[in-house]
């Protein structure tokens, strides 16, 4: 059963970790946690240029989020690339 609005930012506001898979060039699945950032309605995350799933995603720009626990949930979409300074998120004074 689908989520609402307010359910999906509830979980997504208390989940620390979601686990993304890519596809690699030769078709093996790619599965790694990644903590992210949920803002404004969009989950946002980083990655190192060397890595396998930043390889993946640029080939092949197509990624399934899955997240949750008891109740699991999968999210299939593609990747828009940006920069830190693009992003506007609030800075948290420390």
């Amino acid at each position: 059963m689908p989520l609402n609005k307010q359910e999906i930012d509830s979980l997504l506001n208390k989940t620390e970790i979601v686990y993304i898979a890519t596809s690699t060039p030769n078709g093996d699945p790619h599965l790694v946690p990644i903590w992210f950032i949920y803002y404004k309605g969009k989950i946002f995350f980083e990655t190192d240029k060397i890595t396998v799933k930043f390889n993946n995603i640029q080939k092949r720009n197509k990624i399934v989020l899955c997240f949750g626990g008891k109740d699991t949930y999968i999210v299939k979409g593609s990747v828009s690339w940006c920069t830190e300074k693009e992003l506007g998120f609030p800075r948290s004074e420390e």
